[in-house]
């Protein structure tokens, strides 16, 4: 059994609700006796009730990952300028980048919050989405607009969670065209950010990294929230960058069974050796693997532009 959000809790009896429910699927025999509860931040409420529910139904809980992944969390709650913690050289980059798309036009931050409002800018979020990788079918995208069940559900959604001001949209407009947009949705006093697109045409400047920076000190401004969550997968985003704080994760498998079971101890073992093989795979492929393909590639295209030229003379 895959869960990987958890339903909605009642905060004052959540143990309780998460241990009938273990309990619930461990006398159905037509259930599995195993869960896979993902992303689960392991320093916020429900990691902490889902544990004590385990051990209350004597069940067993392995960690089979643990990750960090950035946050940003306002200095103070509603405080409208949170500090920026980023290195004096980054801020420095990312002002270059925004004076350069400013030379090329009248360059502008926006948020939406009212339903109607979403409304619209979700559908120019949709388009902005397929028209890069996620909408090429080669790159195995999974933009919105290419699956119109997700797409009419996403929408209603949004627009729903606007009118309880618990969403909203931001963008980056470049003489009126958004060239970089982001969707986050409210929890209590965090933000979670849910999609972003940008315009790869505009990539070397940075459009996704400038309009999160503007998206904070908006988000901040209005004083409903201290922390913004942007929900990527480990610390490997470039967010990393901008934002030094970092919110631990943990990926669970739960074996219902009183004590455990041999099945679950070893489905457990399995998926920690696999995904511990995963992330070396990829550590070694960034490290080495990775830049031995791209000097490969820049030596094959100097000998390629040298033959050019002395073909040419």
């Amino acid at each position: 059994m895959q869960l990987t959000d958890l339903p909605r809790l009642d905060r004052d009896h959540a143990v309780a609700a998460l241990a009938a429910m273990l309990a619930a699927v461990a006398r159905n025999p037509a259930l599995p006796n195993l869960i896979c509860a993902n992303q689960i931040a392991a320093d916020g409420p429900v990691f902490s009730a889902l544990m004590a529910a385990v051990e209350r139904q004597g069940a067993r809980v392995v960690a089979v990952e643990r990750r960090h992944r950035a946050k940003f969390s306002a200095p103070v709650a509603g405080q409208s300028a949170p500090v920026h913690a980023v290195s004096s050289k980054r801020r420095a980059e990312m002002r270059r980048q925004r004076k350069r798309l400013a030379e090329r036009g009248d360059l502008r931050h926006v948020s939406y919050r009212k339903p109607e409002e979403i409304s619209a800018a979700f559908q120019e979020f949709v388009e902005l989405e397929a028209a890069g990788w996620k909408g090429r079918a080669s790159r195995r995208g999974r933009a919105i607009r290419n699956a119109p069940p997700l797409r009419t559900f996403a929408e209603t959604m949004i627009v729903g969670l606007a009118r309880d001001g618990c969403a909203g949209i931001e963008a980056l407009r470049l003489d009126g065209r958004a060239i970089a947009m982001n969707i986050w949705l409210r929890s209590g006093r965090t933000a979670f950010g849910w999609k972003m697109a940008y315009d790869e045409s505009y990539a070397k400047w940075g459009p996704g990294s400038l309009l999160m920076e503007a998206t904070t000190e908006s988000v901040f401004a209005e004083g409903a929230i201290d922390t913004f969550d942007p929900c990527n997968r480990d610390s490997s985003a470039a967010l990393v960058q901008l934002w030094p704080e970092r919110r631990e994760i943990a990926d669970l498998v739960i074996d219902v069974a009183p004590g455990g079971s041999m099945r679950g101890r070893l489905t457990a073992l399995s998926e920690t050796l696999f995904r511990q093989g995963r992330g070396w795979a990829r550590r070694t492929y960034k490290s080495h693997v990775k830049p031995l393909y791209l000097r490969a590639l820049a030596r094959l295209t100097t000998r390629a532009g040298s033959g050019t030229e002395g073909t040419e003379r």
